[in-house]
């Protein structure tokens, strides 16, 4: 609605923006709702013909070209592609501006089918190939591209709300004998080191398959975080230190996650990723008695609260802490 009531003023006023153009108006004292919905009605006719009249408005595909060319993020911007492309690939986006929250609609019920056809067809049965967390992620796209239309490119004349899908936290959480026999189950040697590797230093595994040689010093890793560029220094210690060589990996990471899934569904834990071995070894971290800030410094977090999410408190470990006050 282009038009409200400013308590503070007590007065109506009216903003009605498009195509880099505003007309704003501030009603007399005493004026009404009805004279405010009256004005505003002919403010946006006068808008229209001066800004619209003969010309095709603003598309979703627009938007989302405009996003890449101007607002693309530097260390996450092939992210970024990659879920316009997921969006683009399904829906249809040459359609007005204005039908974005529609088109957002339409692509997660769309993604939710398409993941549920494909669990249906897996043996064993598992979750839907996209979580809530990575529908999110892509629909912030539209939501980002919605925002922008609104307050900098002024393509539309009001906000338009597009709600996120409410998260449920993943609670994995291995233990060592389950790491160890996944391990195991790998066919490929490399695929057995980069499991190794990720829950003995938590490091995360396009970090870890991007080592070389140089990044090795003694017994520390040393490497830049793909996702947040923190640069990170990492000791090898037990399996961890036995593992870590020959570098680089021979084979692609897609690769050695087939032979993960493979192995996974072998040991019975079919839902579990190569990246919860992270998180599993942020809460055997835990577990140890490790101080939450010195988890916080291996997974390279900058805020402590990142690193809450990533743990998952045991019941033994929580029976430890309560004993502490009962002695």
């Amino acid at each position: 609605m282009s038009f409200w009531f400013d308590k503070t003023k007590k007065r109506w006023r009216i903003r009605i923006r498009r195509d880099g153009l505003e007309l704003a108006e501030t009603l007399p004292r005493g004026a009404g709702r009805a004279q405010a919905e009256e004005r505003d009605a002919l403010l946006i006719r006068k808008h229209y013909n001066e800004t619209r009249l003969g010309r095709a408005s603003h598309t979703v595909a627009e938007a989302l070209d405009k996003l890449i060319a101007d607002h693309l993020p530097e260390r996450s911007g092939d992210d970024v592609i990659s879920n316009i492309e997921a969006i683009t690939s399904t829906v249809n986006v040459e359609r007005p501006l204005e039908q974005i929250g529609d088109v957002a609609r339409e692509y997660r019920a769309a993604a939710r089918k398409h993941s549920r056809s494909k669990a249906d067809d897996a043996d064993p049965p598992v979750v839907g190939e996209l979580s809530a967390a990575s529908l999110n992620r892509r629909v912030a796209v539209l939501r980002r591209a919605a925002n922008l239309a609104f307050s900098e490119w002024h393509w539309i004349d009001r906000p338009i709300a597009i709600p996120l899908t409410k998260e449920r936290p993943r609670d994995i959480r291995l233990t060592r004998p389950q790491i160890d026999k996944l391990a195991r189950k790998c066919q490929l040697e490399e695929t057995r080191r980069l499991v190794i590797l990720i829950s003995y230093t938590a490091i995360g595994p396009a970090d870890l398959h991007g080592l070389g040689e140089p990044n090795i010093d003694g017994d520390i890793v040393q490497f830049t975080r793909i996702k947040t560029g923190v640069r990170q220094r990492i000791p090898l210690v037990g399996p961890a230190r036995r593992a870590i060589r020959p570098l680089p990996f021979k084979y692609g990471l897609r690769w050695l996650a087939r032979d993960f899934e493979r192995a996974r569904k072998a040991v019975g834990l079919p839902h579990v990723r190569l990246y919860d071995l992270r998180h599993s070894a942020a809460t055997l971290l835990l577990d140890a008695g490790v101080d939450l800030a010195i988890i916080s410094k291996i997974l390279g977090h900058e805020d402590v609260r990142t690193t809450m999410r990533y743990l998952h408190l045991s019941d033994q470990t929580a029976r430890k802490a309560l004993r502490k006050i009962a002695k």
